[in-house]
C-alpha cells in the first residue's frame, strides 16, 4: 500500500458533493453512499491523476466498522484510492491485509455483527451502483473467516494475525486468523492506494466518517507516486 498527498481542493470539491446532495438531512444521521460523477471527478482530481484511469468513484459515510471485504465488483478496477473527507474521530484507522481474493467481491461478517447498510443518497445512486456491478456476483459471508472460506485466497498463513494490529481489530482476534496486515491512520490531506483485491476494512469505529473510494484501472494514472 502507498500513502499519497491529497490537495485540499480535492477534499473540498468531493465533500461539497455530499453537502449539496444531503439537502435538509443531517450529516451523521444515517449511513450512505453516493456516486462521484465524471464532472466532479475532473474538477476534484485532475491535479493528482488522469481521470480516464478511474473506473468508478463512490463516497461512503458511516459510524461503524465496515466488514472485511474486497472490492472486485468492477471487472476492470485493479486499485483502490481511499480519500478521507470528514471524520469525527481524529484517531480513526483503516486496515489493509496482505491476503488477496481476486475472484469476485466478497465481505466477511463476524458472528453477531449487524451492520447498518449504506443508503443511496439520491435515487440515481442506486441505479449507478447496480450498473457498476459488472463482474461476478459478490458474496456476503456471515460467521465465516477468510481462513475458512471455500475459495482461493492467496497468502493465507497458518498462524494468528500479527500482534501489532490486535488493538485495532473490531472483533475477536481469532476471526483474523491466517491474515497479516497493517493499519493506516485516516487523515484529511492523505490518501491510501492498495489493490482492490486485498482484504481490507475499517478498524474499530464508533464515530461518523466520510470518505471517497476511487476504483483505478491502473496505478499508472496517478500523476505522482
Amino acid at each position: 500500500m502507498l500513502e499519497i498527498i491529497i490537495p485540499q481542493k480535492t477534499v473540498d470539491v468531493l465533500f461539497k458533493t455530499v453537502t449539496d446532495r444531503l439537502g435538509d438531512r443531517v450529516l451523521g444521521s444515517f449511513p450512505f453512499y453516493t456516486r462521484v460523477t465524471k464532472d466532479t471527478l475532473t474538477e476534484a482530481c485532475s491535479d493528482i491523476l488522469d481521470v480516464n484511469g478511474v473506473d468508478a468513484g463512490y463516497i461512503y459515510a458511516h459510524d461503524e466498522t465496515i466488514p472485511l471485504h474486497v472490492d472486485r465488483y468492477k471487472k476492470d478496477a485493479i486499485y483502490n484510492l481511499n480519500i478521507p473527507l470528514y471524520g469525527e474521530d481524529p484517531n480513526q484507522y483503516f486496515m489493509v491485509f496482505d491476503q488477496v481474493f481476486s475472484e469476485r467481491g466478497c465481505e466477511w461478517q463476524a458472528v453477531g455483527a449487524r451492520q447498518k447498510r449504506h443508503e443511496p443518497l439520491t435515487p440515481e445512486d442506486q441505479a449507478s451502483s447496480d450498473a457498476d456491478n459488472n463482474h461476478l456476483e459478490s458474496w456476503s459471508l456471515m460467521g465465516v473467516r477468510p481462513w475458512d472460506t471455500d475459495a482461493d485466497i492467496e497468502g493465507l498463513t497458518n498462524v494468528p494475525v500479527n500482534e501489532d494490529i490486535i488493538q485495532y481489530l473490531p472483533f475477536d482476534k481469532d476471526f483474523y486468523f491466517g491474515l497479516t496486515g497493517k493499519v493506516w491512520k485516516q487523515e484529511i490531506g492523505k490518501g491510501l492506494l492498495f489493490k482492490s483485491s486485498q482484504i481490507h476494512g475499517t478498524a474499530r469505529q464508533d464515530k461518523f466518517k466520510v470518505g471517497c473510494v476511487l476504483m483505478l484501472k491502473s496505478a499508472d494514472c496517478l500523476k505522482f507516486q
